[in-house]
Order: structure tokens, then C-alpha cells, then sequence
């Protein structure tokens, strides 16, 4: 593992432990690409697809590719060894764990920094109960059901937040006291080529 050294002490680099993001949006975000895709290769195979005839499904499958990127398979919860990073559809924000006062999950998985500011996740929501539950369902849980995969909700995303968090204050704390402030920016890699495609697709309407 790379490290850096400051003052004779060897400080191991950050690294990214997990990356959270749920199974449905996955499968959903991939079909629908992937239909897009099925579309576009129709298009190519059809003799009659001339000219800016071609060009219509290869900017519109573009544009739905790019809304999935940026609504179902880009955003995620990252779980670094010094921070918490959530891409959401269109800011990323970063929380080092020196900033971190607390992770919750009201609403998703939430992170409240030591200015009181909470950042949610757009990836993460929170396991709701449609119906209430009964007291064997609550047994069932803890005997056969509790031994599975848990599924991909705010509450286990806090769990594994909080581990790495105690790691990092035992470890690193004393190492790297001075952690950069929470940091928010635009998310670039799914605006910009979005933005060029709805910009592309409007040009051919008009020269059409």
C-alpha cells in the first residue's frame, strides 16, 4: 500500500473499502440502457435508416443511457478508510470522519457533520414497512431470515460507516489531525454528458 511520510511518521493512503448503491436501481438502470442499446442496433440493421434518420436513436438512446447513469447506476454511498463520500444525482459530497458527528437514517442514509449540516444519499433509502409486522414475523427474522443477506438499505450502510469510523479513530487519529473541511461539488461526469447529448439532439431538430 502507498503511504506518505511527514515527519518520519508513515501514513498509509486513504482507500475505498465499499461502494453502496441498491439492487434495484441496478437491474432497473441496466435493462433500461440495455433496451436502448437493443434500439439503436435495430435502427443500424434497418436498410431504410439514412442520414439524420440514423442520427434521432443514437442521440435519444444516448440521452436515456446518460439519465440512468445519472439517476439509477451512478449514485452510490462511498466508504473510504477517512471519509464518506455521496454521489447523488447532482452533487457529490465528501465527509472526512474528523467532520462527522453522526450517520443516520430517518429518511436514507444521512451524515451530520459537526456544523450540524446533514447530507442524504439519494442511493440509500430507508427499509420501509408497508404493513406491520407481527411478533413471528420478528422471530422469523432473528432465526431463519436474520442468517441471509440483508438487503440494501440506510440502516446497514450506517453499520458499516460507523466500523470504519471507530478504525479510523483508532488508527489514524492521531496520524492525520488536520483532515480537509467537508467539501460539495457539481457532479460533472453525469451532467456534462448529459447536457452535450440534449444539446446535440436539439441542433438536429433544428437543421432537420
Amino acid at each position: 500500500m502507498a503511504a506518505t511520510y511527514d515527519g518520519g511518521v508513515s501514513t498509509p493512503e486513504p482507500t475505498r473499502t465499499h461502494t453502496f448503491r441498491t439492487l434495484p436501481a441496478r437491474i432497473v438502470g441496466a435493462v433500461i440502457v440495455t433496451g436502448a442499446l437493443v434500439a439503436v442496433v435495430i435502427s443500424l440493421v434497418d436498410s431504410r435508416t439514412r442520414g439524420l434518420d440514423l442520427v434521432y436513436p443514437l442521440l435519444i438512446a444516448g440521452i436515456v443511457a446518460g439519465l440512468m447513469w445519472m439517476l439509477l447506476l451512478r449514485p452510490s454511498v462511498e466508504v473510504w478508510s477517512d471519509r464518506v463520500v455521496l454521489r447523488n444525482v447532482f452533487r457529490d459530497t465528501t465527509v472526512p470522519f474528523a467532520h462527522v458527528q453522526s450517520f443516520s437514517h430517518e429518511w436514507a442514509f444521512e451524515v451530520t457533520d459537526t456544523t450540524g449540516h446533514r447530507h442524504n444519499s439519494w442511493a440509500i433509502p430507508r427499509e420501509r414497512q408497508l404493513t406491520p409486522r407481527r411478533a413471528r414475523e420478528d422471530f422469523a427474522d432473528t432465526t431463519v431470515r436474520g442468517r441471509s443477506k440483508p438487503g440494501m438499505t440506510a440502516t446497514l450502510v450506517v453499520d458499516h460507516a460507523e466500523k470504519a469510523r471507530s478504525a479510523w479513530s483508532i488508527a489514524d487519529k492521531q496520524q492525520t489531525p488536520d483532515q480537509p473541511a467537508v467539501t460539495a461539488q457539481w457532479a460533472w461526469t453525469s451532467l456534462v454528458p448529459v447536457a452535450l447529448l440534449v444539446v446535440a439532439l436539439a441542433v438536429v431538430l433544428i437543421l432537420n
